[in-house]
């Protein structure tokens, strides 16, 4: 049944997705509306609603519903505790992962040589951690310590990699293969010394001139033991660009192959996102935005919008801390504006979109469902 917006009231179930822009739902099929939501569709002009059933129907239901009021209370526990338990999982997963990841580099910046099969298995039983919390690859910057940030970003490189490829389409076996190849980009950069990977400040010409070279190291490195050359491609293009803006060989998206494409992008939004020993990293809605809209011609546009749909359906309804200390949730996002999503506060339960003239940014995601 179609309900005028201004009839709409608490308790009532939505039939359908409720949209304000073409690919983005305000409000899903099956929410139970909530003040907060009846707020939501007065602030984006929603002027009808399609309902579940008669609003006597809805008061029988609210009615059921406040009886099994306790047991309901216990599955939301229950469902708390498991995704807690799941994170904590993945964490535990995930440091292993970056430990095994710090030996092995400083084995293969030694040894001049990189042996890929000691870096299989490090991913597989990661991902499949990862898998049980979808929103968890895009905020792995939540989790980097900036003194070791070379083997975090290495990991996190790879396993965002991995995401990506898998929402694009490629098999299990490809888009790991994607994540190795991701996660020993920089080894290169390793070898050539971190002396360039904490400076302090701006790259003086050569010093940038230096880093640039790091691609082709790294590709040395890996070239004979790497299980395919679609990786060792991935590893030497991974600073290409679209437009031919890249490095170390500056080609354009016709030679850049669709590995290198992922990795690019995967590489870009992790280390935008992370705190460095020399700046702070900017939230990943931030990251995002000047990824596809900043940056846009030098990224792969379909990686990119692959990245940004992720953001934006997997963001709705997380919880977030905003810099100022308080929590909302994420209700909607924007594609034209990934960066000012709006939320519903907590303390107020007032409805605010976040603008690119405020102080206001979102620090962290701090619940995620």
């Amino acid at each position: 049944m179609r309900v005028n917006s201004k009839e709409v009231k608490a308790g009532f179930i939505l039939k359908e997705d409720v949209f304000v822009s073409k690919n983005v739902p305000l409000l899903k099929k099956d929410t139970v509306l909530e003040e907060s939501h009846l707020e939501i569709l007065e602030v984006f002009l929603v002027e009808s609603v399609e309902i579940v059933g008669t609003g006597s129907l809805l008061e029988k239901e609210n009615s059921q519903n406040e009886r099994s009021s306790e047991n309901s209370s216990f599955e939301v526990n229950q469902e708390s505790s498991l995704a807690s338990s799941k994170t904590s999982l993945f964490l535990y997963r995930y440091k292993q992962a970056v430990t095994t990841f710090t030996k092995l580099s400083r084995e293969w910046v030694n040894k001049e040589k990189v042996d890929n099969k000691k870096l299989e298995g490090i991913f597989t039983g990661l991902v499949e951690e990862m898998d049980k919390i979808p929103p968890i690859p895009l905020f792995l910057n939540q989790y980097s310590i900036k003194e070791d940030y070379p083997y975090h970003h290495a990991v996190s490189t790879g396993l965002l990699s991995y995401f990506i490829s898998k929402k694009m389409g490629y098999t299990p076996k490809e888009s790991i293969q994607i994540a190795e190849a991701a996660a020993l980009c920089d080894v290169g950069m390793l070898k050539i010394g971190r002396s360039h990977l904490d400076n302090k400040g701006i790259l003086t010409e050569k010093e940038y001139e230096i880093v640039k070279k790091h691609p082709y190291v790294s590709y040395k490195m890996v070239r004979e033991n790497i299980a395919s050359n679609e990786m060792a491609l991935a590893v030497l293009q991974h600073h290409e660009r679209e437009d031919g803006s890249g490095y170390p060989t500056g080609v354009k998206s016709d030679q850049i192959h669709p590995f290198s494409q992922i990795v690019a992008v995967a590489d870009a939004y992790h280390a935008m996102t992370t705190n460095r020993p020399y700046r702070l990293g900017q939230s990943p809605f931030k990251a995002v935005e000047d990824i596809s809209l900043k940056n846009f011609g030098k990224f792969s546009p379909k990686v990119t919008e692959t990245l940004l749909e992720s953001l934006i359906t997997l963001s709705t309804g997380l919880t977030v801390k905003l810099n100022n200390g308080k929590k909302g949730k994420i209700v909607f996002i924007d594609d034209k504006a990934p960066s000012c999503p709006v939320i519903c506060m907590e303390d107020t339960e007032k409805v605010i979109q976040l603008s690119a003239k405020d102080l206001y940014t979102i620090k962290e995601v701090v619940v995620w469902r």
